[in-house]
């Protein structure tokens, strides 16, 4: 005799076998949050951060580049760094 398996899913017969194992499924659960809230709290915040910091520009003079003069690039970010210090 061939037996003939059926391609129906019986939903009383899965919602009893997880009402059974609900204190299995409850207690795994927590256990699994409760590790994740740790490891959460514990690790160490790992962040990246990438700046470009332009500290002189080209002037063309008769088709010749040159930079600021090291004065006028301080006096620049000494600006910069007031404007960035009132900001916060």
């Amino acid at each position: 005799m061939e037996r003939i398996e059926e391609d129906e899913i019986d939903l009383r017969e899965l919602f009893k076998t997880i009402w059974n194992k609900r204190f299995f499924i409850l207690i795994f659960t927590s256990i699994i949050t409760l590790v994740a809230i740790i490891y959460a709290y514990k690790a160490t915040p790992i962040f990246k951060g990438e700046a470009l910091i332009e500290i002189g520009s080209y002037k063309t003079n008769d088709g010749i580049s040159t930079l600021d003069n090291p004065q006028n690039l301080t006096k620049k970010l000494n600006v910069l760094y007031i404007e960035i210090l009132q900001n916060k």
